[in-house]
C-alpha cells in the first residue's frame, strides 16, 4: 500500500511493482498475512464497517475496485444475496487469481477480472454501489481523477461511491498505528484528496470522516440523477 512515487518500505518493495497505471501488489499470500496486522486483528470488523457505511442492501449490484484477494467482495455478496451481484477488478493478476480461489471455496458467485481502475470494463450505469478500499493511494495522482470519473460513469442515477483510504493523523500515538508505520506519515491524505475529487466529478451529498482505524478515512458520495 504505497503512494506512487514515494519511498517505499522493504516490505512494500518486495510485494509491489510500479507501472504507469500505479503500484500493483504481486504477492497475495503475504498480503493476506499483512492485512490482519495492519488492522490490529480487526480485518473482519473493518470490512463489515465499510459495508455498513456504504449501506449495502439485498438485491444491489456492487463493484469492488481494487479488490485485492477478494475478502470484502465475499462479504458484500453475502449481503446482496442471490438477487444481487458483485463484480471485482484488480490490476494484479495474482490478486485476481487468489480472489477467484476464495470465491470458489466459499461457494459464492462473484465475477472477478484483471483491469485498471482508470478504465473499468463495464457499461455506463451498471452498478448501484462502487467500493474502493485502500486502493486509491496506489494510483499516480493524475490517475486518481480518471479513476473516480470511471467509477461515476458506471454508477446508476443515485448510485453511491465509497472510498476508504489513508488519512493524516498527528502525534506520537498516531505514528505507532501499523498503517502509518508501513506507509510513513508523510502524504497520508489520500482520503481527503478523494473527497475533493468526488465533488469535482459531480457527486452530490459527499460526506467524509474517519473509520474506527484512525489512519483510514472515508468519502461517500451519491451520483447525480
Amino acid at each position: 500500500m504505497a503512494l506512487h512515487g514515494k519511498p517505499r518500505s522493504p516490505v512494500q518493495n518486495s510485494t509491489t511493482s510500479s507501472t504507469a497505471a500505479g503500484s500493483i501488489i504481486r504477492w497475495p499470500s503475504l498480503y493476506d498475512v499483512l492485512v490482519p496486522v495492519l488492522t490490529l486483528g480487526r480485518a473482519r470488523v473493518f470490512r463489515e464497517g465499510a459495508l455498513d457505511l456504504a449501506r449495502v442492501s439485498p438485491g444491489e449490484h456492487v463493484l469492488d475496485v481494487g479488490c485485492g484477494t477478494g475478502q470484502l467482495a465475499l462479504a458484500a455478496k453475502r449481503r446482496v444475496g442471490t438477487e444481487g451481484t458483485v463484480h471485482d477488478i484488480d490490476a494484479g493478476a495474482e490478486m485476481v487469481a487468489s480472489a477467484r480461489q476464495k470465491a470458489a471455496r466459499a461457494g459464492l458467485e462473484v465475477t472477478i477480472a484483471v483491469a485498471p481502475a482508470q478504465a473499468l470494463p463495464f457499461e455506463d450505469g451498471a452498478f448501484d454501489l462502487v467500493l474502493c478500499t485502500l486502493m486509491m493511494h496506489h494510483l499516480p495522482r493524475d490517475g486518481r481523477k480518471q479513476a473516480i470519473r470511471e467509477m461515476r460513469r458506471v454508477l446508476r442515477p443515485k448510485g453511491r461511491l465509497l472510498i476508504l483510504d489513508l488519512a493524516q493523523e498527528k502525534g506520537f500515538l498516531a505514528s505507532l498505528n501499523p498503517i502509518a508505520l508501513v506507509h510513513g506519515h508523510k502524504g497520508m491524505q489520500t482520503a481527503r484528496e478523494a473527497e475533493a475529487l468526488m465533488r469535482d466529478a459531480g457527486f452530490t451529498a459527499v460526506v467524509a470522516g474517519r473509520t474506527a482505524n484512525r489512519a483510514v478515512g472515508y468519502a461517500l458520495g451519491t451520483q447525480m440523477p
